[in-house]
């Protein structure tokens, strides 16, 4: 059978998912490693434009960056960190620059601050301190010993070795556990968080939630054995050492699935989730699915479909799409269910996806699938990518799709002769003709995207971009020259791009 299709597009994106135990954070010892030097773009209060004062330091030296909605930070190769961007998001780290000047090695974020590592599980925090940018109180617990962190909207919680949990931030979403404190001292195994709330799994089986009732941090008597725990942004839903599933928080968000509850006692392997709704997806192949009706919580329609042979399950803002083995063809049938409107009608092009899809990427409104002969189907809000026909015979003239990305509402591919073409709304990219002219003929290889524009970089290493003008689809003058060649790789946030070019190599 053919490899499980990427579903996700090039989007970087956090897993929701978590697998006892926690992962303990250790440095791992290594012959070279690569450094880069930095090129941004895009909204200039996001993170788009390094500023002046910053731009030597970024030239060179750096190991990895990561970027939360408006502000980016970067590590170098002796462990400093540097960032900027909003400063209200962690685009300004003055507060904690001393902690900050060595031994960080990975970075955590919320959508408004920033936690760097650093050597022996320490934690240093920035940004808005309301949010968790400051741990205040609990700052003396978090010098040693950390080894997980994850965060609500506007909060963070640490697990350390010692089994004992700490949290700081909004105490609305799970900055305060005093109402649980004494049951986080110690024997925690691992921790995950959704918008509103986190949840405990400790290691004789029970549960501790706190944070936002409404988002699932009220205690749940019958929640314990946790093995794995998926998220969205009100809900919870979980695996138990059985196999079983069980869900939590907003019922209008699938906090609530106790209508199908009979179905989840054993054989679930998996958990996939939109904003309002989950699928479990069993060891047989089935599915079952439970949360808000309008936004694919109800499958009944296509359940007799949905018996056996699904492999991979890609959500969207509303919908859901299923891929089926399919053994008759080299690649997968597709399943849709959900909002009718924004992709879970699928009615229209059935035909096409029955058998050889390869991938199916989805953005907010629309799905796309790409055939193994390259051709690629589309459903959807027609205006937000979900109608290839105006594209469609540039698809072909390039040889078919190789590759599909998505912003928040178009879509993109690299053609298997290396050119490019966009469909959807303008606004957030559908339109790739100026970037094809820039290309001028040079093969594309991969593609990077935000909410709103797309980025492209050519085999030498050029980049050109398309969307959204302020928010990276254009590229001025001043940067231009410095993507002209050599980009290794590319990274977004919300708003803006971050381009890192390979400077060199230093030995550990």
């Amino acid at each position: 059978m053919p490899p499980s299709p990427n579903s996700r597009g090039a989007v970087a994106t956090e897993s929701n998912r978590g697998d006892l135990p926690a992962e303990r954070l250790e440095l791992t010892a290594v012959v070279f490693i690569h450094v880069y030097g930095l090129v941004a773009w895009g909204d200039p209060t996001a993170g788009g434009s390094i500023p002046l004062s910053l731009s030597e330091r970024l030239s060179a030296g750096i190991t990895f960056a990561v970027g939360n909605t408006r502000a980016f930070a970067a590590v170098g190769q002796q462990g400093s960190v540097t960032t900027w961007g909003d400063p209200a998001c962690g685009g300004n780290s003055g507060l904690v620059t001393e902690e900050l000047k060595s031994k960080a090695f990975q970075l955590c974020y919320n959508e408004w601050a920033f936690t760097a590592f650093r050597e022996g599980g320490q934690l240093v925090c920035w940004g808005d301190a309301d949010a968790g940018g400051s741990p205040g109180d609990v700052a003396s617990s978090l010098t040693s010993g950390v080894v997980k962190v994850c965060s609500t909207e506007f909060a963070f919680a640490a697990l350390k070795e010692n089994g004992q949990v700490i949290a700081w931030g909004d105490h609305s979403v799970g900055g305060d556990l005093s109402p649980v404190h004494a049951k986080l001292q110690s024997g925690v195994l691992n921790i995950w968080g959704n918008a509103g709330a986190f949840v405990a799994a400790k290691e004789d089986g029970s549960v501790v939630t706190w944070g936002d009732p409404g988002a699932g941090g009220v205690p749940e008597a019958h929640i314990r054995d946790l093995v794995s725990v998926f998220c969205n942004i009100r809900a919870f839903a979980a695996i138990t050492r059985g196999g079983g599933a069980v869900a939590w928080g907003a019922p209008g968000c699938g906090g609530d699935a106790s209508a199908v509850q009979d179905q989840l006692q054993f054989g679930v392997v998996d958990i996939r989730g939109n904003g309002r709704a989950f699928v479990a997806m069993k060891d047989d192949g089935s599915v079952v699915c439970w949360g808000n009706p309008d936004f694919g919580g109800d499958a009944s329609a296509t359940a007799h479909m949905l018996q056996h042979s699904v492999v991979d399950i890609v959500p969207s803002l509303k919908a859901f799409a299923a891929l089926k083995e399919d053994p008759m063809s080299l690649g997968y049938t597709v399943l849709t269910w959900g909002d009718p409107q924004t992709g879970g009608d699928s009615s229209a092009v059935s035909k096409s996806l029955l058998g050889n899809v390869l991938q199916v990427v989805a953005n907010d409104w629309a799905f796309a699938a790409r055939r193994d002969d390259g051709e690629v189907v589309c459903w959807g809000d027609r205006a937000s990518g979900g109608d290839v026909t105006p594209v469609a015979q540039r698809i072909a003239d390039g040889g078919g799709a190789a590759a599909l990305y998505h912003t928040t509402r178009a879509f993109a591919a690299v053609l298997q002769n290396g050119s490019i073409c966009a469909w959807g709304e303008l606004s957030c990219g559908g339109d790739s003709t100026p970037a094809e002219h820039e290309l001028g003929g040079e093969k594309v290889i991969d593609m990077c995207a935000n909410d709103y524009a797309f980025a492209a970089r050519s085999a030498s290493g050029a980049v050109v971009a398309w969307g959204h003008k302020q928010y990276g689809g254009s590229i001025d003058e001043e940067t231009a020259p410095k993507l002209a060649s050599d980009v290794t790789k590319i990274i977004g946030n919300k708003f803006s791009f971050l381009a890192m070019k390979r400077s060199g190599t230093y030995v550990t």
